[in-house]
């Protein structure tokens, strides 16, 4: 049976080459939906690609919201499904694009059924729910009359961005995402020399990543030579009387 790890390590294998072409940005779980939903992969540069995955261990329940949302927020929905599911993905919105996830032996094989369709995304109040609350700030001190927005909500800002020309604000909202993903997306991508594995995809994950940096710092101290020796306090100097508590400590 195929896991969703199965197949998003195929995924990547197809398009990896792509992303190096187009110096496009590769994201692993990026939520979205102000936080309620999370796209299994994206590739944001000139359009923002999603990735949708429904491995056999999946149901569809979820799938028409899903479908939805995606479609209201990205430029394009790659919906990707192992065969059980094939029937069922066909349809969608045929906006949607689908590939067939499927096993040949022991390896992972995709096949593209329908391309989909490009929609770009001009939804102002949707485009913002990408960028992190800074990137609000910037944008609209950057590109209108607001060169001072303080510490407002992030109702507020998303508001004010309204005034700002769409062109403009996915422009921001590309660059914005392409910088914050970038260095994780090219060391993840530079390390994978032959067939992506699904053991790979725990260095596209930034708090993995960041975890193991942790790891490496903290290891070798805790494994160092250094010993200590228990020494008993003189407990007379402060109780010369010698009427020295019980639960006094004795030994640092």
């Amino acid at each position: 049976m195929l896991n969703e790890q199965d197949i998003k390590a195929a995924v990547i294998d197809k398009i990896r080459t792509r992303i190096f072409r187009d110096k496009a940005v590769l994201i692993n779980e990026m939520v979205f939906g102000s936080n309620s939903r999370r796209a299994d992969l994206v590739i944001a540069n000139g359009h923002l690609l999603a990735f949708e995955i429904k491995s056999d261990l999946d149901t569809l329940r979820r799938l028409e919201g899903q479908v939805a949302d995606y479609l209201s927020r990205f430029d394009k929905l790659i919906l990707v499904v192992s065969s059980k599911f094939l029937s069922r993905a066909l349809e969608v919105d045929d906006r949607v694009g689908i590939w067939e996830a499927f096993e040949e032996g022991s390896l992972v094989k995709l096949r593209v059924i329908r391309s989909g369709k490009i929609k770009i995304i001009t939804s102002k109040d949707f485009l913002c729910e990408f960028l992190l609350k800074r990137e609000l700030c910037d944008l609209i001190r950057n590109n209108t009359d607001n060169t001072k927005v303080g510490s407002p909500s992030r109702e507020l800002l998303t508001s004010l961005s309204r005034g700002v020309p769409v062109s403009i604000l996915r422009e921001f909202v590309l660059r914005s995402i392409k910088l914050r993903y970038k260095d994780l997306s090219s060391t993840f991508l530079s390390s994978c020399l032959s067939a992506v594995q699904p053991a790979d995809l725990e260095k596209l994950s930034r708090s993995k990543v960041n975890r193991k940096k942790l790891e490496s710092l903290i290891v070798p101290f805790s494994k160092s030579s250094l010993s200590f020796e228990k020494r008993e306090i003189n407990l007379a100097r402060f109780f010369p009387a010698g009427d020295i508590p019980e639960n006094i400590p004795r030994f640092v």
